[in-house]
């Protein structure tokens, strides 16, 4: 899965996140995955979803965060939310893979 375009596997891009996360939306972790998918073996263990096969999309609790948060409240916002998203694209998973 894939969270950023470059750096270790499963992690949230630090300068891309801490701006998203300065907009007061909530932020929900949402995931998708499909029976039929094929995984590379690269480093982000990037997924491409085949057609003919179940599907799973999984929303996760909204993530807020206040728009005046001091950076150290922001980069706990950021490690929740690549938490949540890890633990949604599990379930996700997990949904189609019967498991």
């Amino acid at each position: 899965m894939t969270f950023a375009p470059s750096g270790a596997n499963n992690t949230l891009a630090t300068t891309i996140q801490n701006k998203a996360l300065k907009f007061t939306k909530p932020k929900p972790p949402v995931a998708a995955s499909t029976s039929r998918r094929y995984e590379l073996s690269n480093w982000d263990k990037f997924s491409i979803n085949l057609p003919f096969g179940r599907g799973s999309v999984v929303w996760g609790e909204p993530i807020f965060i206040d728009s005046r948060a001091s950076k150290r409240e922001i980069e706990e916002k950021r490690q929740l939310l690549e938490k949540k998203l890890l633990e949604t694209f599990e379930d996700s998973k997990s949904k189609v893979d019967n498991k």
